[in-house]
């Protein structure tokens, strides 16, 4: 069975739809990433690297040293440090995390926690500035992975771009942004929490797979029920992790 739905499933896989001619007007988040030096991706074209046939995920335009170029082909050949502009929904997030030597704007600060969808307020103090100006990281302890503005095309890189009132932002929150959202109520609604969730870098999945494991051998061989393992495990471990 398995060698048979095997010998099916690859010629039909050619059949499946090509992603090529996805409309950015219904793909209204704005999402940039990095090509990090080392990367495979580097040396090889936006059609041999898959970046074309990314599922809700468009590719609208790279930066190179400066310069924006816009509606590149599938021939374009990546560089070692090129910052690629994607517009992409909610779930783009992990799609750009699965990309290996691609790293997206904020992903260093992220750590599985649960992303929020928020409105900039009319009487936020951070209107007209620009997200590295505005410092918005250290005063709110929540990291922007993406910006939305109506179906308005968004250009240049994501840090670069001026906030306006009524601008829909995807955070990812830190320990300490509830206490200082209450502190800073003015600045931005809460739309809601979304299903989609900021993964773990490979690192820190390998301590918590590495600490489930070490729980399950330890009931195993009666030195410690599986339920105080578990137990020790959820508080402390996780604020060794996150």
């Amino acid at each position: 069975m398995l060698i048979g739905g095997v010998l099916v499933l690859i010629p039909l896989s050619y059949l499946l739809p090509n992603y090529d001619d996805t409309n950015q007007d219904d793909l209204p988040y704005f999402l940039e990433a990095r090509v990090e030096p080392g990367s495979p991706l580097v040396g090889r074209s936006i059609a041999e690297n898959n970046l074309r046939a990314l599922r809700k995920l468009f590719l609208a335009e790279v930066v190179r040293g400066g310069e924006t170029l816009a509606s590149v082909g599938p021939d374009f050949v990546l560089e070692a440090k090129d910052r690629l502009l994607f517009c992409g929904d909610v779930e783009s997030v992990a799609t750009l995390q699965e990309i290996t030597g691609l790293t997206f704007f904020g992903q260093h600060h992220l750590n599985g926690q649960n992303l929020l969808e928020v409105v900039v307020s009319s009487s936020a103090t951070f209107c007209n500035t620009t997200l590295k100006s505005s410092q918005f990281r250290d005063r709110f302890d929540a990291v922007v992975v993406a910006v939305r503005r109506g179906h308005e095309r968004l250009e240049g890189g994501l840090g670069n771009i001026i906030l306006q009132a009524g601008d829909t932002l995807v955070l990812a929150p830190g320990k300490r942004f509830e206490s200082l959202r209450r502190q800073h109520r003015k600045e931005f609604v809460l739309v809601n929490d979304l299903d989609s969730s900021a993964k773990l870098d490979l690192v820190k999945s390998s301590y918590v797979l590495l600490g489930f494991v070490a729980v399950i051998a330890l009931a195993l061989t009666n030195v410690l029920p599986i339920i105080k393992g578990l137990a020790y495990t959820s508080l402390p471990f996780w604020r060794l992790v996150l």
